[in-house]
């Protein structure tokens, strides 16, 4: 029989569906009266709900960060774009930047445009920037901002839209300013272009980057960013993950689920930390992280090698960054009353006939609570969370140097290049953390 949880409130955590963004058909979800019969809240979330808790949240993974439990060197690739770092101050006669060319069914590979624009300085309006962007934030959750026949109500943010410049998370510093909040010359944190330079409202910015502590700008885009915010709240607020309980993490070697790992195992003090990986190289660097045990989804009997380190005593929570099949096979392997963590589904970002769900029923007999999220949700609590991953990073539990992969571009500007980084996402030989493409020098 399957263990019993003493609460219904078993919730889902779900940061993201990777599996389904390039293919809509591998989202699909077959066994969703799994969640009926078991009672589960499915709760997606986005980071920036938590923006005003960034700060606590920072200062927890640099805690961790410290006690060298969080990687933080280890998790990001750089492009870097940069051609003269001397003139990152002057106002700029053009900027060049991706636009969205057509809407993508399937694989994106003909979506995007490079363009150049003049600047006019008049156009910079009051309570605008101009921001030149130094890195970009490449996240799966932007194949489903561009997939074509959305429904914009049903978006937490807008689309982008044919003709629109792609949006992208971004750290960049400010050439010119006619807001009371950023000043020429502030380290910023936002949603920018895919662009070397950008035009955008004050409230587009999260929040100014203090890199005082000496930690790399990379780490503000990870550990210390919306990805470590995403795996934090997804435990701790939507999951109700407590110390001694077991979680299996999917896509457990990447940005987020590197972060749950961390978090869980060091933070939260988990009983046992399971991680799902692409490879056993990616295994051995969840080890590193805390995991217990770790599988590789490429191997024909990973299901089995799973089952048979449960055993019968299941597990609490699931966080889910993939769907699909691998979401149908671990729902069988959660206590009554546990909860699934939807954060994403990849499985089905570019194919969504693999999303589907075939064992729905699971939710229901088992009592299950599967919630998604966006971390956005959580604004008001990002400085708590901020502060408690610092901490995490001062004593060396969470490893903030090692959760990001850069891949740099800023030689000759090669923009051209940004969407082909950003498609890694999908690829399976995808590198470990954070991927982060730099466009330029600070």
């Amino acid at each position: 029989m399957l263990k019993r949880r003493q609460s219904l409130s078993g919730p889902v955590v779900s940061c993201g569906s990777i599996s389904g963004y390039i293919d809509r058909t591998k989202g699909l979800v077959d066994n969703w009266t799994q969640i009926t019969v078991n009672s589960l809240t499915v709760k997606g979330f986005v980071v920036i709900n938590y923006r005003n808790q960034f700060p606590q949240a920072v200062h927890a993974i640099v805690e961790g960060i410290k006690l060298g439990k969080i990687k933080v060197t280890e998790g990001y690739t750089i492009e870097d774009l940069s051609n003269d770092p001397n003139t990152l101050l002057k106002v700029p006669r053009v900027w060049n930047k991706l636009f969205t060319n057509e809407k993508p069914n399937g694989e994106p590979n003909s979506t995007f445009k490079l363009e150049t624009v003049k600047i006019d300085q008049l156009s910079i309006k009051d309570g605008f920037i101009l921001v030149k962007v130094l890195y970009l934030s490449n996240d799966p959750t932007q194949r489903v901002w561009i997939q074509k026949g959305l429904d914009a109500s049903r978006m937490y943010v807008p689309p982008v839209k044919e003709g629109e410049p792609m949006r992208s998370l971004a750290v960049g510093k400010v050439i010119e300013s006619k807001s009371d909040k950023y000043s020429k010359g502030d380290l910023v944190s936002g949603a920018l272009h895919w662009s070397d330079y950008a035009i955008v409202h004050e409230q587009a910015i999260w929040n100014k980057v203090d890199t005082s502590s000496g930690l790399p700008i990379p780490t503000f885009m990870s550990s210390l960013g919306m990805t470590g915010l995403t795996a934090y709240f997804g435990l701790t607020e939507v999951g109700q993950f407590k110390e001694g309980q077991t979680i299996i993490v999917s896509a457990a070697s990447g940005a987020t689920g590197s972060m749950v790992v961390q978090i869980a195992k060091h933070l939260l003090k988990a009983g046992k930390v399971i991680g799902i990986t692409g490879s056993k190289e990616k295994g051995k660097y969840v080890e590193s992280l805390g995991a217990d045990f770790t599988v590789d989804y490429h191997d024909e009997d990973w299901k089995q090698q799973l089952s048979d380190y449960i055993g019968n005593d299941y597990v609490d929570a699931y966080y889910d960054n993939v769907g699909g099949d691998m979401l149908s096979f671990v729902l069988k392997k959660i206590k009554s009353f546990g909860v699934v963590i939807a954060c994403g589904s990849i499985a089905g970002y570019n194919d969504s006939s693999k999303n589907a769900v075939t064992s729905w029923s699971e939710i229901i007999v088992n009592r299950l609570r599967v919630q998604g999220f966006i971390v956005s949700d959580f604004k008001d609590k990002f400085p708590q969370a901020i502060g408690a991953i610092v901490q995490g990073v001062k004593s060396g539990s969470i490893k903030a140097t090692e959760g990001y992969n850069v891949n740099d571009l800023s030689d000759g500007l090669q923009l051209e290049k940004i969407p082909e980084i950003w498609y890694q996402l999908f690829a399976s030989n995808k590198p470990n953390g954070k991927l982060l493409t730099k466009l330029a020098d600070e």
